[in-house]
């Protein structure tokens, strides 16, 4: 023998004793708290997601690794390809708006190596594409005592720069120059005395 319980007081009689079971929860604070952590999580997954997608692009374009950013161009005098800052810190200075990191940060690191006197890493960076021996390119640079290379233009991977050198006997050459570089090296330039 199984006994009915009998229906709440509150309810209305017309209405089973078990209907008031089957009704869904009411909404209340804490599932709107759950669909604010749903999405608040669903957000950070987004844009955490766009960070790793830009890292993955600049790296790949050579944007964020200086080591692998500064070829040569020389042509003509070894003060050609003998770049300068106005500080002397040995970076180059930039003036284009919104260059390409990757192209502008190869084309200084590459005159950095060379203020620093860091030969091997400037011949890694693009001076095995001056047509030149190493033995060759490092004594091109015999008479430069400082270079300062300001950046001018840039339109994706080619960088125009203009480069004052400085030569040991105080004269001061400036050329004109268009930098091509490709996988964080510059593969082909265009450099040629202006002043």
């Amino acid at each position: 023998m199984s006994e009915e319980l009998p229906p709440p007081a509150e309810q209305d009689a017309s209405t089973p004793w078990w209907a008031g079971r089957l009704s869904p929860p009411p909404i209340g604070r804490r599932s709107r708290d759950a669909v604010a952590a749903s999405l608040a999580a669903i957000l950070l997954v987004l844009f955490f997601g766009a960070v790793g997608v830009a890292y993955l692009v600049l790296h790949r374009t050579g944007g964020t690794s200086p080591s692998a950013a500064a070829p040569a161009a020389t042509t003509g005098s070894s003060a050609a390809a003998t770049p300068s800052t106005p500080d002397g810190s040995g970076t180059p200075t930039a003036t284009a708006a919104a260059p390409t990191p990757g192209a502008v940060a190869t084309v200084r690191a590459y005159y950095a190596a060379i203020n620093q006197h860091r030969y091997r890493r400037a011949w890694r960076l693009g001076g095995r594409n001056t047509g030149s021996s190493y033995q060759g390119f490092v004594s091109g640079f015999a008479t430069t005592a400082h270079d300062r290379v300001t950046i001018q233009f840039v339109s994706g991977n080619i960088v125009t720069a203009e480069l004052t050198a400085r030569l040991t006997d105080g004269t001061v050459n400036t050329y004109q120059g268009t930098y091509f570089v490709h996988h964080g090296v510059i593969s082909r330039f265009n450099v040629h005395q202006i002043g």
